[in-house]
């Protein structure tokens, strides 16, 4: 017995949706592979310290 999933169906309908999916997919494991790499936690942090409260604040009163 052969099951055929939703998105078998879709493809039926329209090729594009093949397509289209396949380059969600590589994007998505691209960017999965970015992530978890060291340089790019080591970046963020960088850039999470690099903001300092005082000029986050924009509607601080002058001291």
């Amino acid at each position: 017995m052969t099951t055929v999933s939703s998105t078998d169906q879709l493809y039926a309908l329209d090729p594009e949706i093949k397509i289209t999916l396949c380059r969600l997919r590589k994007t998505r494991n691209i960017m999965v592979n970015i992530s978890s790499s060291s340089d790019s936690v080591i970046y963020s942090d960088q850039l999470s310290t690099d903001i300092s409260p005082s000029s986050s604040n924009i509607f601080a009163e002058p001291g």
